[in-house]
Formats: structure tokens, C-alpha cells, sequence
């Protein structure tokens, strides 16, 4: 199943609703863990996600201002681990204040940059970013800025490394960034690691960079809270011990 969102401008349209398919239509095979997992998934946005949810800014770390001369993003976060997988291990994740600056409507000073493939880093030619969640999450998701005519790509795996679910978006013009959110909700907690790319259209194997702010998750459905009112009926009848 993938889902496909393109936005144009300001103005956001659906282009197409979950379609089954046989792989994940980029031209990847399946996980090694075996075929796709069978759970309902579903795309949602930030106002989706409840109270318990944890958001991640980068804020407090050290941003930089070339390229990823700040604190790279890695393990600074309980029960997450950012990385980009490469061999040799030359991209990294990094919190930049500069590029913060530049893109509009995100949390400031920070931004967390990821290297898949820069000029000024020529050994880095990763195929995605990745996050490791530890324990599984129900749901992820985060804004995403790229640079034009470009899609974002969120992949979500099982902790036996199963592909569950494709989400593709394009951004909407935002100064001279692409940017949106991209979200995606499983009907349990089994999110347990997640890939992220960039590729410019019409050219899927180019690893481009790509940015990530307001990076939010949630590890389980939150609890509803007691009304007064109902506390106010309970106390009634069991008393107020």
C-alpha cells in the first residue's frame, strides 16, 4: 500500500487515496524480514497526534552554520537513534541554525539537516536517513523541507525489520524550500524503525539532502482524562476515598 500527496503551490490537493500494491513502487524490494506487514496503516497530520505525544525540536543542541560543523543529530533523545546508513559512514544528521533561519514557520534556532548526498561532503552518498525507535511506536511524523521538484519518501518497518507502510509527499512552496508534514499512524505499536529519503523527480536512485523539524511521536493510544463531573458522580456513590 502507498500513499500519494501532492501539494502545489498553497494549494494542497489528493491525488490519489491508499492503493494496494505489490512492492513499495520505488523500485526497492521488500524488507529482508519478508513482505509487508498486514495492519491497517493510515496517513495523518500533527493535529492527530494526542497529548502523550513527544516532539522533538533539535533546539537545544548546538546548530552549526556549514554544512554539519554543529552537534550531530544521533542518540541525544531517550528511545531514539538517528543515523544514515553509509559505507563509508561520511553522512551524518546535524542540528543547523543557519539553514533554521532560512526556512520559514519552523521551530528556530534549529533544524536538524541530513546528508544523503553533498558536494561538500563528496563520500556522502547515503540511500536515506533512518530512526530507531526503542520500544515501537504507534505513530511518527515530522516537517519535512526539500529542495524543488523534489518528493519525500517515509518508510516504517517492524523491529524484524518488516516493511509496513510508504508514504510519498510533495511539499508546498515555502520561500525556497518544499515543505509539508508528513505522518503515519499504525493500528498498534509496532513502528519500530523508520527510513527517510529525498529524490528529486524523475530521478529516483539520486540521494538528495533534505531537512526535518518538529519531529514528533507517540507510543501509544493517550489515556482520556476524567471530567470533574464524572469524578463528581464516582465520589458519589463509592465515596471520596
Amino acid at each position: 500500500m502507498r500513499f500519494s500527496l501532492l501539494l502545489l503551490g498553497a494549494l494542497a490537493s489528493v491525488i490519489a487515496l491508499p492503493v494496494l500494491a505489490a512492492d513499495d513502487q520505488l523500485g526497492n524490494p521488500p524488507a529482508p524480514g519478508g513482505g509487508f506487514v498486514p495492519t491497517d496503516v493510515v496517513p495523518v497530520t500533527r493535529a492527530d497526534f494526542g497529548p502523550c505525544a513527544i516532539n522533538r525540536n533539535f533546539d537545544e543542541l548546538v546548530g552549526g552554520g556549514n554544512g554539519c560543523d554543529g552537534n550531530h543529530v544521533t542518540n541525544q533523545y531517550p528511545g531514539l537513534l538517528f543515523s544514515v546508513p553509509a559505507d563509508p559512514a561520511d553522512c551524518v544528521i546535524c542540528a543547523n541554525s543557519i539553514l533554521g533561519g532560512l526556512v520559514p514557520n519552523n521551530s528556530d534556532p534549529n533544524i536538524a539537516y541530513t546528508q544523503q548526498n553533498s558536494g561538500a561532503n563528496p563520500n556522502c552518498a547515503a540511500p536515506h536517513g533512518q530512526v530507531v525507535f526503542n520500544p515501537p511506536v504507534l505513530q511518527v511524523g515530522m516537517d519535512y523541507f526539500t529542495s524543488l521538484n523534489s518528493n519525500f519518501t517515509l518508510r516504517t518497518y517492524t523491529s524484524a525489520n518488516q516493511l509496513i507502510e510508504t508514504l510519498q509527499v510533495q511539499g508546498a512552496l515555502n520561500g525556497s524550500f518544499l515543505s509539508g508534514f508528513a505522518g503515519i499512524k499504525a493500528t498498534s505499536p509496532v513502528i519500530a524503525r523508520i527510513e527517510i529519503q529525498n529524490r528529486p523527480d524523475g530521478n529516483p536512485d539520486l540521494p538528495f539532502n533534505f531537512m526535518i523539524d518538529d519531529f514528533i511521536y507517540q507510543y501509544d493510544e493517550c489515556a482520556t482524562p476524567v471530567s470533574p463531573a464524572t469524578w463528581g458522580a464516582l465520589k458519589s456513590v463509592y465515596g471520596s476515598d
